[in-house]
């Protein structure tokens, strides 16, 4: 419960330094500030990109375990398969 607490707390503290980086990387390229539906484009761009790199972490590890349980020759097998 108390990680969960610091983790949430850590990822809202992270999303709100991206979201004022961004803030000060749109106002010196276009020269104002951003609009509200901006902020909630990249928002949402945000969970996109952590999702997809999630979703690379979760592939390796189960290629991974996929090949240390199947062992070489059947791992080739299964991965010229779904290649």
């Amino acid at each position: 419960m108390v990680f969960e607490k610091l983790f949430r707390m850590n990822l809202m503290a992270l999303k709100s330094r991206a979201i004022s980086f961004t803030e000060v990387l749109h106002r010196r390229i276009f020269g104002h500030e951003m609009s509200d539906v901006m902020r909630k484009f990249l928002s949402n761009l945000s969970w996109s990109f952590f999702g997809g790199v999630a979703s690379s972490v979760i592939m390796a590890l189960v290629t991974i375990l996929a090949g240390k349980n199947l062992g070489a020759v059947s791992f080739g097998e299964f991965y010229s398969e779904i290649m």
